[in-house]
This record gives structure tokens, sequence and C-alpha cells, in this order.
């Protein structure tokens, strides 16, 4: 047969030339509505591709800031540690310095008071 469907030809023929005009404008009608629905949708995914990179712009800088405040907390936190670090040696070594120095006056006492005894002796 010459048309693969031939019942719907055999159906196509049997309406008349005017239905068929018509139901071909309405059909063009209803084609041009979706068209302009696919349209209208097109953009309306556009603008919420929009939305989405903004949102996504907005929640990569959040995390970008997070981890700054992060990174920032941290080197505070160990300038502080190694601050009092410092503090303690620098204390420490000022409490062996004060020792020393009073282990040394008592040992200076200790030779006045000898040298005295020996100076009292030899008079």
């Amino acid at each position: 047969m010459k048309y693969k469907h031939s019942d719907r030809v055999v159906e196509l023929k049997r309406i008349p030339f005017q239905e068929l005009k018509f139901m071909a404008v309405d059909n063009n009608d209803k084609l041009q509505s979706l068209l302009k629905k696919l349209d209208g949708n097109h953009e309306g995914i556009e603008e919420y591709t929009d939305q989405r990179n903004v949102l996504l712009r907005g929640y990569i800088a959040g995390q970008k800031l997070a981890l700054s405040a992060c990174n920032n907390n941290q080197k505070r936190a160990m300038f502080k540690t190694f601050s009092k670090l410092v503090d303690h040696g620098n204390k420490t070594l000022q409490a062996n310095i004060e020792q020393a120095l009073q282990s040394n006056l008592d040992k200076i006492a200790e030779m006045k008071d000898r040298i005295a005894k020996h100076e009292s002796e030899n008079e």
C-alpha cells in the first residue's frame, strides 16, 4: 500500500475538506500556545538558574568566610599559646636568676661575716 497508516488515511478521507482546514487551524493554534508556554517555561528556568547561581555564590562565600575565621582563630590560639609559653619561660628564667642572685647575696653576707670574724681575731 502507498501509505503506512492506511486506517488513518481512510478516516481523513471521510472528513470534509473544510473541516480538515478548521482542524489544521485549531491544531496550529494549539501548537502556538504550546510554544508560548515552552518559551515561558524557558524564561522561568533561566530565572531559577540565575537564582541558584546567586545562592551558590553566597554559599561559597559563606564557606570561605567560615574557613577564614577558623584559620584566624587557630592562628590566634597558637599565638596566645606561644606567648604564654614564652612568658612562662621568662618567669622561670627570672625565678632562676632571682634564686641565683639570692644565693650569691647569701654567700657575700657569709663572706662578710667571716671577714669580720677574722678581723676581730686579728686585732
